[in-house]
């Protein structure tokens, strides 16, 4: 693995300098040195000398914060290519060009475009004549790729076994069928929302290769026809998203559990005609389950549940969100068997009580991700014992959770302070006194969610931004206290902040949103709607100058 310094400031006799370097003095010296403000990873060979992927990232994380895995720009692609380096892995930054990537000899295994909005039809048409040895492509959110481009990507690339195409939207059958005929190899196939797609296409995929990871995520137009197919000819099948799926029902899914013993990971969120019938046959047949998320499945019940507790041990995560039906029994069993549980999300199930978390507190002292957003019946005694068991907790979704208070976040902050995402969005009664600690005692925070916590003070923001330098969502929506200073704060400070939602501060003013144009040209997503006091003119200015930021700043104020 090796570093290269996303900027044009790097110079070609710098990188030269670092590969002539030995690898301990690289690992333990440069780096500290280095005066960068992003940082990129690749796995690359230089000179013939490997230099270990692991050793490298930790050298990284130890000196920079924020850097980005596997993105490059393409001078420093430029710059490789000269040096003639065996290039394996490279991920192409969303401003970046990829037809930088005709250069490049057949030796790229892996190929990311990622919400790359320069790539068109005549981009893939150049760029993969020149891959015959690709085995990973990746294209995500791309509105210019049809069909076409995947038929060319198919016969060029036969070595193919993960396609990710998320998002693409007007890709057809077509592109699974080319898919099907020409990439025998593939074994992992993300095709989630591209909503065009039926059953056929599926069929069509499943009936050629070998998947053992499928998602069709959000692909409403599939029925039963198409799950039935993958458990006829993808017994192997580990990892399976169908979320949103609304015509999927248990009579397939039965099937799938039958067929598909080896069943790791099953997302059926929103398939709402899925019931217990389907979670009992999964937990007769399907012993490996780690993840199953069931979110609004209105008709899975305690029965079921429970079932899977004693069928399931080795369950990591589970996603319980809006199962309306949910009572403390089946999460009070679930605690007491599958006691490796990371991941819970019990959001909007308002009969659970303090016994299921108190029960959960006790056993799964592994949690990482706990969401009880909306659950009204609950109290802080029980979200303080979770927070002093579970030591380490990252995620934390406490949304309208009346109980939360100021005590509730220094009770959490002093335990959890390996945090780093917290949601207390209309908890009111956290003002600065709960920020403050939790700033304080949880430096890794990388998202904070204090939506119409209005007694949030200037102070407060002022000490988040100097003692959580990682932070990179901040929502601060109808925080009615706040300040230019507050703003201020953040610009200073939070070098790594991508999303800041201000809308509904009333008393922020122009002087916020230019200091923003000014020093977090870093933001991709910026709300100031319903912010009276900035300019129409100041906002036109703001867009000109952050065109590739996502601005909000509509609508006349809330209040």
């Amino acid at each position: 693995a090796v570093l290269i310094h996303n900027s044009k400031a790097h110079s070609a006799t710098m990188c030269d300098f670092l590969f002539d370097l030995p690898e301990e003095i690289i690992r333990d010296s440069v780096f500290s040195s280095l005066n960068v403000k992003d940082i990129s990873l690749l796995e690359l060979s230089v000179l013939g000398k490997p230099l270990h992927r692991e050793t490298l990232k930790k050298a990284v994380k130890r000196t920079f914060q924020g850097y980005k895995e596997s993105t490059i720009d393409e001078l420093g692609l430029s710059w490789m290519f000269h040096r003639k380096m065996s290039v394996k892995d490279v991920q192409l930054s969303s401003h970046s060009s990829p037809l930088v990537l005709r250069e490049m000899l057949p030796h790229l295994h892996h190929l990311s475009l990622r919400s790359n909005h320069h790539v068109t039809e005549s981009t893939i048409g150049e760029i993969v004549p020149h891959l015959k040895n690709l085995t990973s492509f990746e294209l995500t959110e791309n509105q210019l790729i049809t069909d076409r481009a995947i038929l060319r990507m198919a016969q060029c690339c036969p070595k193919l076994q993960k396609i990710v195409l998320s998002g693409c939207k007007f890709l057809t059958d077509a592109s699974l069928t080319a898919i099907a005929e020409l990439c025998p190899l593939l074994h992992s196939l993300d095709v989630s929302g591209c909503h065009r797609l039926t059953d056929e296409g599926i069929k069509q995929v499943v009936q050629h290769c070998s998947l053992v990871q499928l998602n069709a995520q959000g692909c409403a137009l599939l029925t039963d026809v198409s799950v039935l197919a993958v458990a006829r000819h993808a017994p192997q099948l580990h990892t399976f998203d169908i979320q949103g799926c609304v015509e999927i029902t248990d009579t397939s899914m039965v099937a799938l559990s039958a067929r598909c013993a080896q069943l790791t990971n099953l997302n059926v969120s929103g398939c709402t005609k899925v019931s217990d019938q389907t979670v009992m046959a999964l937990s007769e047949h399907c012993p490996l389950l780690q993840s199953l998320s069931l979110m609004d499945c209105d008709h899975v019940t305690n029965k079921s549940i429970s079932a899977m507790s004693w069928h399931c041990p080795k369950l990591l995560n589970l996603i319980l969100g809006n199962c309306i039906n949910m009572i403390d029994a089946p999460i009070i069993t679930i605690s007491t068997h599958c006691v490796e549980l990371q991941s819970v999300d019990l959001s909007h199930c308002r009969q659970i009580t303090d016994a299921s978390i108190l029960t959960l507190s006790e056993h799964c002292v592994h949690l990482h991700s706990v969401n009880i957003a909306h659950c009204r019946q609950l109290s802080e005694t029980a979200v303080i014992a979770l927070s002093q068991r579970c030591v380490k907790l990252q995620h934390l979704d406490l949304t309208s959770c009346p109980f939360v208070t100021n005590n509730t976040l220094v009770r959490i902050a002093a335990s959890c302070t390996r945090l780093q995402s917290l949601i207390v969005a209309r908890c009111r009664r956290v003002g600065e006194l709960g920020v403050t600690h939790l700033a304080t005692h949880c430096p890794a925070l990388t998202h904070l969610d204090l939506t119409e916590c209005a007694s949030v003070t200037d102070s407060a923001i002022t000490v988040l931004a100097e003692l959580c330098p990682r932070l990179k969502m901040l929502h601060l929506s109808c925080c009615t206290s706040l300040t230019d200073a507050a703003v201020s704060a953040l610009c200073a400070h939070s070098r790594f902040l991508e999303v800041l939602d201000l809308s509904g501060c009333a008393q922020i003013t122009d002087f916020s949103l230019l200091a923003l144009g000014e020093k977090t040209r870093q933001l991709s997503q910026l709300d100031v709607t319903y912010c009276d006091m900035v300019s129409e003119s100041a906002k036109k200015l703001y867009k000109d100058s952050v065109p590739s930021c996502r601005f909000k700043a509509t609508g006349m104020s809330k209040f």
